[in-house]
């Protein structure tokens, strides 16, 4: 005969395991099962089970596994913002080890990786600043510094454009002292390459090992070269993002020129810069440009090529991708590679405007020059006299 049902045992029951973790009609049936409460292989308890598990939920004496979950993940998000406001900078893995060991994940890899991706949303969401984070991946470092803008009188202080005779005293007497002639000029007499250009522009390349076979064509274009190596983490991303939005303020558009493999995860990374760069920046939408690895190189190099691997089939990148064959960039000739990025640059680089900054500066220099011989033969004799006391303090520095 069946042994009649304990409803409110069940009942008491259920309430307990739904305070230890998140409770599914699954779950609870096998855990009654254990106690010998219930049968699981009796339909009959199966539905007085649902019936009874429905109740409880509306009721509110038990949550449903999703809102325990959404519960379970609210207080890791706060215990990890909490962590990281007392102790940032850190890493996304010190965050997974703080959150083990204050019991809110398991000490496993799936575990940790969950914690990483609650934490990034979180700086996706505003909800965690983005410098509390410090990736272990390199951070993004244009590789090329534009000069610092020169005036008219640091061109007469550091003895540069004919005046390097002069001692140090009498420069700087000479900047002190005429200071309306040599106040800060419009525009920077040193420019750097791409002054008033249209375009800045920087090379992103797939291949961290190429950095030194590229940098000789992007250093002479004064041009940053940036390794985008596998999937970039969020830090190295958003801080990208912020540099492309300071440089459209100066009227500039970003350009990227990016460098892969030629296969379908180097087309996803491709894609997924892209994306993530445009969804960070708050000013600006930088243009990408895919410049190789392409079907067309392939052929006009000989470029060996491999088998698609079977397991980047399913990749998002085969989204664009219809080719069975695989090239890697450091397939390409060095040389090709090196002449293939020197074009991309040339073509987002104006030589009339080039010219136009070199005409300015010449006009500046000289503009200086003429109102350095003004006041030099205005003063001949205060300059004679101030030089020979600037020789005299240093031959006595000399002797000491």
């Amino acid at each position: 005969m069946r042994k009649k049902r304990d409803k409110a045992l069940i009942t008491s029951k259920l309430i307990t395991l739904a305070e230890q973790r998140p409770i599914t009609n699954k779950a609870a049936l096998q855990h009654l099962e254990s106690l010998k409460l219930l049968d699981g292989t009796l339909k009959a308890d199966e539905a007085f089970l649902a019936r009874l598990l429905a109740e409880m939920r509306k009721d509110g004496r038990i949550r449903d596994a999703r809102d325990q979950k959404s519960a379970e993940k609210d207080f890791l998000k706060a215990a990890i913002l909490a962590f990281c406001e007392e102790m940032h900078p850190v890493g996304v893995r010190q965050i997974a080890y703080a959150m083990h060991a204050q019991g809110f994940i398991e000490k496993k890899e799936s575990a940790f990786a969950y914690c990483g991706k609650v934490t990034g949303q979180m700086r996706e969401d505003g909800e965690l600043p983005w410098e509390y984070i410090r990736d272990n991946s390199r951070e993004y470092e244009p590789t090329w510094t534009s000069p610092p803008e020169s005036t008219a009188a640091e061109i007469i202080a550091t003895g540069t454009q004919r005046v390097d005779n002069i001692p140090h005293l009498v420069r700087h007497w000479i900047r002190n002292a005429f200071p309306s002639e040599f106040e800060i000029l419009p525009d920077a007499l040193d420019r750097e390459k791409w002054h008033k250009q249209r375009n800045y522009v920087e090379v992103w390349i797939e291949k961290k090992g190429l950095l030194g076979v590229i940098e000789p064509i992007t250093k002479a274009w004064e041009v940053s070269l940036v390794a985008a190596a596998g999937q970039c983490s969020k830090t190295i991303l958003y801080e990208a993002a912020q540099h492309f939005d300071r440089i459209s303020r100066s009227g500039r558009q970003p350009v990227v020129l990016y460098f892969g493999d030629y296969d379908p995860a180097g087309r996803a990374i491709w894609r997924s810069l892209e994306e993530r760069v445009t969804r960070y920046c708050e000013e600006t939408t930088p243009d990408f440009f895919y410049k190789g690895v392409t079907q067309e190189q392939i052929e006009s190099y000989s470029l060996p090529t491999r088998p698609l691997d079977d397991s980047k089939k399913g990749t998002s990148g085969m989204k664009d991708f219809d080719d069975d064959r695989a090239v890697d960039l450091d397939a390409m000739p060095a040389e090709a590679l090196r002449r293939l990025v020197d074009d991309s640059i040339m073509q987002l680089y104006s030589q009339d405007v080039a010219d136009a900054n070199t005409a300015e500066k010449n006009a500046e220099i000289q503009q200086i020059q003429d109102a350095y011989e003004d006041i030099r033969s205005d003063n001949l004799e205060l300059i004679e006299q101030l030089n020979q006391i600037s020789n005299e303090v240093f031959d006595r520095l000399l002797q000491k």
